[in-house]
């Protein structure tokens, strides 16, 4: 069996462990051993290896160890195994049947405690291998805390990312929550008067739908500020789509480096649209953005950019790639304290309302006057119905209705594009995005008006901007707020909102 370090596979390896274990073979965990030994894999790739093998309990196959112990003892007298961890804490450890063999457990523990700096978030780990059901949302925020601070070394990082993904704590509502508590308290601050902090509105996606459309949400949200919806945008650059928000508003010529959290009232007032680089509002990002990178698995930071607003949105729409998830973010936003929130996902994997058919629609009215900040126990009653498309196809849907007892209502349904909206159906290849620069081209000609009557991008933008003003109260209905939304249009006042916010980046506005 030969080993290849020219071209490191460890991150793929990570890959199949998580998503498709029963693929694992023992020359890929050869071959991760190798690369540990050799020095090249990083120090969160070792560690979030290391975990994945644990909690999959790969460890326990004997090929597997086998093949781990036969790439050790080739590297038995390299000095680049002090790149790694510590010889003696790799081999020979006795396990509690008096056998010595290669200790995937233990070697995950010590490669995750890294030179620890503090306690905590090393016995935070060792609770999520050994005692998960005894894993808190407390222990989740300061675990995060501890990576936000940082105080937490990588591999402590990656051996906790990777802990929660393969426990499913990163499912677990109050988790989320909690450590998306602990991300909002290493952001910039804004300060809002009340009134003020009470129309706030975001429609953000969290991604990884891998459908490539154009900027809907974005464009919805400066289409909505031209209707009057004040718009806190927050959003980044591109992660695996062509133009992300950011990419997609600097091409545009908005300076979004230059947006302190001091100018976001002012402009808010005057404009109805910011937008909060999460870049620039998230600084001790950094010290995690490396590692998820290398380690190339979805981790519950991808989740938590819609409860991460700094401007703190009482409405929100957020847009989610499964309906799984869809089930957990509404339930999230709801604990986190939001006053309306709608969360759709496409029945295509759509991170937005599609135009294309069906939408999967979870919605929360909460009357924060009566509610607790953590209530009773969600009930769930089971629904099921088949709903028919008159565009091309027939799906069967299932929903549900969840209730929390005197503290406001959360519903699932469907929406349709003709049904509720009043627009006609498009299949997604027509709102396909492009470049940053080709989609500012199709966005500057909505602006203005000029693309036709039932034109596919048009109406994406008015079914999602129309759901803006449905969430912000606005309008009472879908279709009322596509008129609405139109009107916007038609008036320039889109245009007006989102040139305002523009030039007051490149001005720095703080008059």
């Amino acid at each position: 069996m030969a080993a290849d370090s020219s071209n490191p596979q460890i991150k793929s390896i990570i890959k199949t462990l998580v998503f498709q274990p029963d693929a694992f073979t023992s020359e890929q965990a050869y071959q991760a051993i190798h690369e540990i030994m050799s020095g090249v894999a990083t120090e969160a790739q070792i560690a979030a290896f290391l975990m994945a093998c644990r909690l999959t309990r790969k460890d326990a196959k004997p090929e597997v160890v086998v093949a781990c112990e036969r790439a050790i003892q080739e590297h038995a007298l390299n000095t680049r195994f002090e790149n790694a961890v510590l010889a003696d804490e790799i081999v020979d450890r006795t396990g509690g049947d008096g056998q010595n063999t290669f200790n995937v457990s233990t070697t995950a523990a010590i490669v995750a405690a890294g030179g620890v700096k503090i306690a905590k978030i090393k016995s935070i780990i060792k609770t999520l291998v050994f005692q998960p059901d005894a894993f808190t949302s407390e222990q989740a925020y300061q675990a995060i805390y501890e990576i936000m601070s940082g105080v937490a070394t990588e591999a402590q990082i990656a051996a906790f990312l990777m802990a929660c993904r393969l426990t499913r704590k990163d499912a677990e509502p109050e988790v989320v929550v909690a450590c998306g508590r602990a991300m909002q308290e290493h952001a910039l601050n804004i300060h809002f008067k009340d009134a003020l902090a009470d129309e706030i509105v975001d429609i953000v996606g969290t991604g990884g739908d891998g459908q490539n459309t154009f900027n809907v949400s974005t464009t919805a949200a400066i289409v909505a500020a031209g209707a009057g919806v004040k718009i806190a945008k927050h959003g980044n650059r591109a992660a695996s789509s062509s133009s992300g928000s950011a990419d997609f508003l600097e091409s545009y010529g908005c300076a979004l480096i230059n947006v302190a959290p001091e100018m976001v009232p002012d402009i808010l007032v005057k404009h109805n649209f910011c937008f909060l680089f999460a870049q620039k509002y998230h600084p001790a990002m950094k010290n995690a953005a490396g590692l998820r990178r290398e380690i190339g698995i979805p981790t519950i930071f991808n989740i938590l950019g819609p409860l991460t607003n700094p401007a703190k949105p009482r409405r929100i729409i957020v847009g989610v790639h499964s309906r799984n998830l869809g089930e957990l973010m509404i339930e999230a936003l709801k604990l986190s304290g939001v006053k309306k929130a709608m969360v759709v996902c496409g029945a295509e994997g759509l991170d937005e309302i599609s135009t294309a058919g069906y939408t999967y629609k979870h919605s929360s009215k909460i009357d924060v006057g009566n509610m607790t900040r953590i209530a009773a126990p969600l009930h769930y009653t089971m629904h099921r119905k088949t709903f028919s498309s008159d565009n091309y196809h027939r799906l069967l849907f299932h929903y549900q209705t969840w209730t929390l007892s005197d503290s406001g209502v959360i519903t699932a349904s469907t929406v349709h594009p003709t049904h509720d909206f009043g627009l006609a159906t498009h299949e997604l290849d027509s709102v396909r995005g492009g470049t940053p620069a080709e989609n500012v081209r199709t966005l500057e000609r909505i602006l203005a008006g000029n693309l036709l009557v039932d034109d596919p991008v048009l109406d994406f933008v008015l079914l999602n901007a129309a759901g803006v003003l449905f969430v912000a109260g606005k309008a009472a209905t879908f279709k009322e707020g596509v008129a609405l939304a139109k009107n916007a249009i038609v008036l320039g006042k889109a245009k007006k909102a989102l040139d305002g916010f523009m030039w007051a980046t490149r001005t720095q506005d703080k008059s």
